[in-house]
């Protein structure tokens, strides 16, 4: 099974004046390629997601992963910089079993109060109807009809346990969703 992995995560504040550019993920964490493969040491979605599919024995394709701090709204420049690198490497790996992305969900361009539909609706035009996306987000994501309608399972994580095993099963689960179950369509709230 081949599966496509990526994730874009930034939590956006829109009172605040300040500007978020591709240079805060690059400077925060910033993989491609096959860097996102690699054994990871952080605790964080990516992490999960190998794990998961090394039990599986899923071909993983890495696009980007990169994160970074709660900010302002993010350029359009930036945003568009940061689709375009995604969009390159998924085009690549075409067609694929499925599609596995990690974002926080609260994410707003200068001109896009909804950048992670952007992403996504962008993301489900280009893999087609069939082929599965799921994606993981922050339980205090700002779930849109846009995101809802562009992927095949939304995995919610929640933080009534502790953070390393919270941040370590969700991740995992997250992986499982498209690795076992196939097209299965559901909401998922953990």
């Amino acid at each position: 099974m081949r599966v496509i992995v990526g994730g874009i995560i930034q939590e956006s504040n829109t009172f605040s004046k300040a500007t978020s550019t591709i240079e805060d993920f690059r400077r925060n964490y910033y993989r491609v390629d096959e860097q996102l493969l690699a054994v990871q040491t952080e605790i964080n979605e990516l992490s999960g997601f190998n794990k998961a599919a090394n039990e599986q024995g899923a071909e993983l394709l890495g696009t980007v992963y990169t994160q970074t701090v709660s900010s302002g709204k993010i350029s359009r420049a930036s945003l568009n910089e940061l689709k375009n690198q995604l969009y390159e490497r998924v085009q690549r790996y075409l067609p694929c079993d499925g599609l596995l992305f990690a974002m926080h969900g609260a994410w707003v361009a200068e001109d896009e109060d909804d950048a992670s539909g952007e992403i996504l609706s962008e993301l489900r035009e280009m893999v087609g109807p069939v082929t599965p996306i799921v994606i993981s987000l922050d339980s205090h994501a700002n779930l849109t009809k846009k995101m809802v309608r562009s992927v095949t399972e939304l995995l919610v994580t929640g933080h009534s346990r502790i953070l390393i095993s919270w941040r370590q099963d969700t991740k995992r689960l997250t992986c499982y969703s498209i690795l076992c179950e196939g097209n299965a369509i559901r909401l998922s709230v953990l």
